[in-house]
Formats: structure tokens, sequence, C-alpha cells
């Protein structure tokens, strides 16, 4: 599996298909137009919900995704409304990526994805889990690679902070910089965070 980061919460993910994951738009960089089989937005944000971005399908609707409810806060919802968690199995290898998780810790979540393989999970804090519960997260489930996203960096006008803070604490795990794309592969061995460098 190719994966490509274009920033904030985004990637696409190219195999046995492909998919767009939480496109965007209007947030001080630019998503080009992407052609995928499949798109998927976590929830109706704009910085998640630029659909027209990808030509594909809805992955919504394709029983090959599992989706998960969650919270985009620590209030059911109140705040900031419903969150879907994003898993699947593709190529020997389950992904599951958190949109715009805000529970502190939810433990049906973490028992439903605790033999995901790679994770892609919001570490920026503000609207979303910060990095110390996001740490908490990637304690509690067995992932073989970890990708932190929805953070600052560049021309970036969402506020939310920089991965820095949750690579500092993480500074135990084995940790590499990359440039996207990168391709996963079996096998899967150990335990590793992989911030990627956004294609944008």
């Amino acid at each position: 599996m190719i994966i490509s980061y274009f920033g904030h919460s985004c990637f696409v993910l190219k195999g046995e298909y492909s998919i767009c994951i939480d496109p965007y738009k209007n947030i001080g960089y630019d998503l080009p137009e992407i052609k995928t089989d499949y798109y998927f937005c976590s929830h109706n944000h704009y910085d998640h919900n630029a659909y027209q971005k990808s030509m594909g399908k809805n992955a919504l609707y394709d029983d090959k995704f599992t989706k998960i409810k969650t919270f985009h806060d620590e209030e059911k919802g109140k705040l900031r409304g419903e969150n879907l968690v994003l898993s699947f199995k593709t190529e020997g290898i389950k992904f599951t990526h958190l949109g715009d998780l805000g529970e502190s810790e939810n433990l049906d979540l973490i028992e439903k994805i605790k033999d995901t393989d790679v994770l892609f999970i919001p570490v920026g804090g503000n609207y979303t889990i910060n990095y110390k519960q996001a740490l908490k997260y990637v304690e509690k489930i067995n992932a073989k690679i970890i990708i932190p996203m929805h953070y600052k960096f560049g021309k970036s006008t969402v506020d939310i902070d920089g991965v820095e803070n949750f690579l500092h604490e993480a500074s135990n795990f084995t940790i590499e910089k990359k440039d996207s794309p990168i391709k996963i592969e079996l096998p899967l061995t150990g335990k590793k965070i992989i911030v990627l460098k956004a294609e944008v």
C-alpha cells in the first residue's frame, strides 16, 4: 500500500483500491484534485469534507470499510458534533484513521481497533485530542506504525499545535521522519512513529 500525505488529516492510500481520506479546503494551503476509487469524510467540517476533490465513491456506503461513531469533543458531541473513525483491512494490513477524535479515552473504541496495524492519529489538540491524550491511545492500541496528523505546519491557518510536543512526549518510541509517499507492506515488526512530510 502506498500512503501519500497532503497535510492536516488528508491521506491518499493506493493499493488494491485507492481512497482519499478527509480532503480539505481553505486551510492556508491547497489540496490538488485527487482521483481515487473512494473518498471518506470523518465529519462535515470544511477542513475534512471537500469530497469534490476526489472523483470516487463515498466509502461511507461500502461495507468493506468499518465506520465507528465517536465524538468530536468531550461532551458527547454537544460542542462539535460526531466524528467517524474509519477502519479497513487491505493487503493483509489493517488501517485506522481516527478523524477528529475529541474523546480523551474511549475504551469501546480502543477495544474495536486495538489490532490495528497502521494508525493515523490527531495530535494537535484544541479541536481534537491533544498530544498527551494521543499518546495514551498509542500506548493502548497495538499498531506497528503510528502516523501523527491534524497538526499545524507551514502555512496552515488552523488554530492547533504542531507535532513537536507529541514527538517529545513519545521520545521512547522509534521515530522516523520521511518524505511522502511511503510504501507499507508486510511483514510489519516493532512499533514506530512515522512523521510524513506533506506533499503541499
